[in-house]
C-alpha cells in the first residue's frame, strides 16, 4: 500500500469539518428542537462521505465488502420482516420517537459508522492522520474540562447548560447516579457514556510525544475515573495489556510504551482523590469501589449477579435465530418480552446482532471484526510503532465495550477502524518518520 507523503488541496479542511462533527456528537445532553444534536453529528458524517464519493475522491478501504455486505443483510433482513409483521404494534409506552423513525435512526448509525471508516481512510491516505489525531485529543481534552466544570457545578450549584434531551428512560435526564462518589457525566446523559466516549481521545492522546500529549491524556483519564465507569476502566486497562500481550516477544520496548501512562495515571488519581474527597458520604478509594462491582461476578454466579441478568434470562428462554428479526425490531420484542415501557438494549453488540440479523450476520460482523487483526499479523509494520500499539490497544478496548455496554457500530469505532486496517496493513513506513508518526501541537 502507498504512503502518501504530500498533502492534497482541501483534505485539511475536511478534517477540521470531520472534527467538528465529532465535538458536535460528545454533546449527547442536548437537543436542538425535538433532534439531538449527535444525530445532527451522524447525519452530517454520512453527508461528507457521500459528498466525498459523488466527487469521486473515495477509494475503496480494505474491508469495504464486507462493510457493504452486512449492510445489505441489513437490510435485507429488516424489510423482510417488516412485510411480514407490524412490528409498530410492539412500541413501548415511553418511546421517544415513531415506529419508521426508530428503525430509521439504526440504519443512520450504521451508516455512520460506514461512512466514519470511509472520510477517514480518506484522510489518511492524504497524510492527515497527524491533524486527525491531534484534533481528537483537543476534542477530548475540551470534552473533559468541560466534565470536570459539570462536575463542581452539580456539588456547588453553579449554571450549567440546560440539558435539553430526554434522559435514556424516556423521561427527565438524571444528574446524581447512586454510588459510592458523585460521577462526573460532562456533556452525556449517563457517567457511561462519557466514559465511552473517551477511550479514543486518550488513546490518541498516549500516541503523542510530548507534554501536550500528557497533559490531555491525564484531563481525560481523571474524568474517566471520577465517572465511576467500570466499562471505560477496565476496557482502557484490558486494550492496554492485550497490546502488550500482542508484542509480548518484544516485551521490553512495549513496558516502555506503558509505563507512558504511569504519570497521566497518577496525576489523574491525585485529581479524582482531591474532588471525591469533598463528598463526605463517599469514598476515595476507587479499587475498592470497582472490586465491590467485579467481586460478585467473579465469585458468585457470573453475569447472573450484574444489572446485565434480564439480558442473559431472555437469551436463554428465546434462543437468537438463524436470519434475524431486523434492526430494531430484536430491542422491540426484547421490550415487549419484559414488559418494559421504553425500549430496551441489549448493551451487547454481539447479542444485538445475533438477534437483529441472526446467526449469519453475527458470522458476518465476526469476518469485519476479524480483519485488522488479520493484517496486523501478517505485516510487520507494527514493530516499534507507539502509533500502532496504541491503536491497537483502543481497537481491543472498543471490542470489550462491545460486550458490555454498547450495542451498536458507531463513528468513534469507525475512526479507530479505518486507522486500524490502514496502519496494520503498511508494509512500507519510509513516508512516514518515526517523529512525524508522533501527533505534535
Amino acid at each position: 500500500m502507498p504512503v502518501t507523503t504530500a498533502e492534497p488541496k482541501g483534505a485539511r479542511k475536511f478534517t477540521y469539518v470531520f472534527s467538528l462533527l465529532l465535538l458536535a456528537q460528545a454533546l449527547g445532553a442536548y437537543a436542538i428542537g425535538p433532534v439531538p444534536i449527535p444525530w445532527f453529528a451522524q447525519t452530517g458524517v454520512v453527508a461528507l462521505f457521500f459528498w466525498l464519493f459523488a466527487r469521486r475522491q473515495v477509494r475503496l478501504f480494505p474491508g469495504f465488502s464486507v462493510v457493504m455486505v452486512f449492510l445489505i443483510w441489513a437490510i435485507g433482513t429488516t424489510l423482510t420482516n417488516m412485510m411480514l409483521e407490524d412490528y409498530s404494534l410492539y412500541l413501548p409506552p415511553k418511546a421517544t420517537t415513531p415506529y419508521l423513525v426508530y428503525v430509521g435512526l439504526r440504519f443512520i448509525n450504521l451508516l455512520s459508522f460506514a461512512s466514519a471508516v470511509g472520510v477517514t481512510y480518506w484522510l489518511l491516505q492524504r497524510n492527515q492522520a497527524n491533524l486527525l489525531i491531534r484534533n481528537l485529543t483537543i476534542i477530548g481534552g475540551i470534552v473533559a474540562l468541560y466534565a470536570g466544570y459539570v462536575y463542581v457545578a452539580q456539588l456547588k450549584g453553579w449554571p450549567e447548560l440546560p440539558r435539553t434531551r430526554v434522559g435514556t428512560s424516556g423521561e427527565e435526564q438524571l444528574t446524581v447516579f447512586t454510588y459510592a462518589f458523585h460521577r462526573a457525566m460532562g456533556s452525556f446523559r449517563e457517567p457511561s457514556h462519557l466514559a465511552q466516549w473517551l477511550v479514543l481521545p486518550i488513546f490518541m492522546s498516549l500516541s503523542i510525544k510530548g507534554w501536550r500529549g500528557l497533559v490531555a491524556s491525564l484531563l481525560m483519564g481523571a474524568m474517566m475515573l471520577l465517572s465511576g465507569s467500570l466499562t471505560g476502566i477496565l476496557s482502557t486497562m484490558v486494550g492496554l495489556l492485550g497490546a502488550a500481550a500482542f508484542n509480548v516477544r518484544r516485551l521490553i520496548p512495549e513496558i516502555k510504551k506503558i509505563s507512558r501512562i504511569l504519570v497521566p495515571l497518577a496525576v489523574a488519581s491525585v485529581i479524582f482523590s482531591l474532588m471525591v474527597s469533598r463528598n463526605i458520604e463517599g469514598t476515595t478509594n476507587l479499587v475498592e469501589v470497582i472490586w465491590t462491582r467485579i467481586a460478585p461476578v467473579l465469585t458468585e454466579k457470573g453475569a447472573e449477579s450484574t444489572n446485565r441478568d434480564y439480558v442473559y434470562k431472555y437469551m436463554e428462554e428465546n434462543p437468537a435465530p438463524v436470519w434475524g428479526y431486523g434492526l430494531g425490531h430484536s430491542n422491540l420484542l426484547f421490550s415487549r418480552a419484559n414488559q418494559l415501557d421504553a425500549t430496551a438494549s441489549f448493551l451487547n453488540l454481539y447479542i444485538n446482532v445475533a438477534y437483529s440479523l441472526g446467526v449469519v450476520g453475527l458470522l458476518m460482523l465476526a469476518l469485519l471484526l476479524a480483519f485488522p487483526f488479520y493484517l496486523y499479523i501478517v505485516t510487520r509494520s507494527r514493530t516499534g510503532r507507539p502509533r500502532v500499539f496504541f491503536l491497537l490497544g483502543a481497537y481491543l478496548a472498543w471490542l470489550l465495550i462491545y460486550f458490555v455496554h454498547s450495542e451498536e457500530l458507531n463513528i468513534h469505532f469507525g475512526i479507530i477502524y479505518a486507522m486500524a486496517v490502514y496502519f496494520f496493513g503498511l508494509r512500507d513506513w519510509r513516508g512516514i518518520m518515526e517523529e512525524k508518526e508522533s501527533a505534535s501541537f
